[in-house]
């Protein structure tokens, strides 16, 4: 036990050197100052970070906005687009239509002209049979009366 004792006293004096070193060690001070600094030089690179972050979200939010907003003016016109084609369509409708009629109208009014000049070159003839007759028989009374 008594080789136990004496290891047992060179512990004791390690601990009790080791720790005057430390108490005496100047580099010991520099080494805790600079990982109190690390860790402090962490939590701003983290809060800055946090920042940067918060700055993009922030864009990102105010360029989702702005996509919203192009998507829902592209809606709008794609509306004022179907809106123009259906409008355009019923307009086309009504042109094929008033077309359709004009042709029919055409068609009527020279059926309706050609009728009237038949009847015309009817009257003519009519006329100039009647004017006929009358001068024959003008002439003939002019025949009759003459001594």
């Amino acid at each position: 036990t008594g080789a136990a004792s004496v290891l047992q006293m060179h512990r004791q004096s390690m601990a009790s050197w080791c720790q005057r070193r430390q108490e005496f060690d100047p580099w010991l001070e520099v080494k805790e100052a600079v990982a109190s600094l690390e860790k402090q030089m962490s939590k701003e690179a983290k809060d800055v970070a946090l920042q940067d972050i918060t700055a993009m979200k922030a864009e990102l939010d105010e360029r989702r906005g702005y996509v919203l907003s192009l998507e829902g003016q592209v809606e709008q016109q794609k509306q004022s687009i179907q809106a123009h084609q259906q409008t355009s369509a019923e307009f086309e409708a009504k042109l094929q239509e008033a077309s359709a009629s004009k042709v029919a109208l055409t068609t009527q009014l020279e059926d309706a002209l050609k009728a009237c000049q038949d009847s015309k070159t009817d009257l003519e003839a009519g006329l100039r049979n009647i004017f006929e007759r009358v001068v024959a028989l003008v002439e003939s009374h002019q025949v009759d009366s003459d001594p």
